[in-house]
């Protein structure tokens, strides 16, 4: 394994679940969903994209922090 892979092993997936964030709120707010009702879905559909690329399972507060504010 090189060097590169290794430093970048961590980015795909939280690029993966930003970009599935990002989408999912850019739907909902072309489907015409009002402002206010955008802003308490944020994390509702952060949360459920980070159970569903977990596989299920419930992320650490460390996890949900790294897909919040990467480092």
């Amino acid at each position: 394994m090189t060097l590169s892979r290794i430093t970048n092993a961590g980015r795909e997936p939280r690029l993966a679940n930003a970009l599935t964030v990002v989408l999912v709120m850019a739907g909902a707010a072309v489907l015409g969903l009002p402002d206010a009702a955008l802003i308490p879905l944020l994390p509702v559909v952060v949360m459920f994209v980070a159970v569903v690329f977990h596989r299920g399972r419930m992320p650490t507060a460390g996890q949900l922090t790294d897909l919040i504010i990467p480092r």
